[in-house]
């Protein structure tokens, strides 16, 4: 699938690494239905969809992700035997694993050609970051 648009999202001046968002027609579609939701009254959530990373809607009472054309279910509150059991997790071999999978996904990245795979290894990066922020941020928090 070749990209109906390619834009610079941002530069980093101290690496010189350009970042550039590439624009699909599938992503456009995302973003027409997006927009759509939008229009009708949807709402905005600060959530990003865990699967591609775009912004979580709130249509009625449903949690809708435009990008994946899925309705989530989210869960309002831990209960305390869910909170005690999530306390037992290794969360120094996770992050290892989760680095360890990063090194390996960068090196992939640059042998890639294929846009949609690129896409699909870059959303997967995105979501180990995100992974990492919340377990360094769990680690702080005890």
């Amino acid at each position: 699938m070749r990209p109906s648009c390619v834009y610079i999202t941002s530069i980093n001046l101290e690496t010189t690494h350009i970042y550039l968002m590439i624009m699909t027609d599938a992503d456009d579609a995302a973003i027409k239905r997006m927009a759509d939701l939008l229009r009708r009254g949807a709402t905005m959530l600060a959530q990003a969809c865990p699967i591609c990373g775009a912004p979580l809607l709130k249509v009625d009472e449903d949690i809708y992700c435009a990008s994946c054309d899925r309705r989530f279910v989210t869960q309002q509150e831990e209960d305390a035997t869910h909170r005690s059991s999530h306390d037992k997790v290794n969360l120094p071999r996770l992050r290892s694993a989760i680095v360890s999978k990063l090194d390996h996904l960068g090196a992939t990245i640059n042998e890639l050609t294929d846009l949609n795979e690129l896409e699909k290894t870059i959303g997967i990066v995105i979501q180990f970051l995100k992974a990492l922020e919340l377990i360094d941020g769990h680690g702080n928090e005890r």
